[in-house]
């Protein structure tokens, strides 16, 4: 069998398992286009900018819909903002896989996936219902 590890650090696009390997990476959103690929399918890939170096990161509807609610829905808009990578496990195809899901950094403004909702005013062992 051939080891094709070499074409996967060297690949032009972000992949699941190497961010698994890292754990979390926190990146910047370089630049975003439209590409359409061989498969005929269309998706919206960011470039991102990470320690590792700049790689680009094909959106699911999953880190479509995160971008959007962290960001807003004009794209430009999301240039120059910072975000977390981790993954998580999901079933694909019948089987368990790990994908990549986007976190909004905390150094954003506006971000609410990272806030904790207030403390309850009063007793913690009061059960209020």
């Amino acid at each position: 069998m051939a080891n094709y590890q070499s074409n996967y650090q060297t690949s032009e696009y972000l992949n699941a398992n190497s961010v698994f390997q890292i754990g979390q990476i926190a990146a910047r959103i370089t630049a975003e286009q439209f590409k359409v690929f061989n498969s005929g399918e269309g998706k919206v890939v960011l470039n991102i900018a990470t320690a590792q170096g700049e790689k680009q990161l094909p959106l699911n509807k999953t880190n479509f819909d995160l971008i959007c609610e962290f960001f807003g829905n004009d794209s430009d808009g999301w240039i120059g903002k910072a975000i977390i990578l981790t993954t998580v496990k999901v079933s694909y195809n019948g089987k368990t896989v790990n994908s990549i899901r986007i976190l909004n950094h905390p150094e954003n403004d506006n971000s609410k996936e990272q806030t904790a909702p207030p403390a309850p005013q009063g007793s913690a062992d009061v059960i209020p219902f």
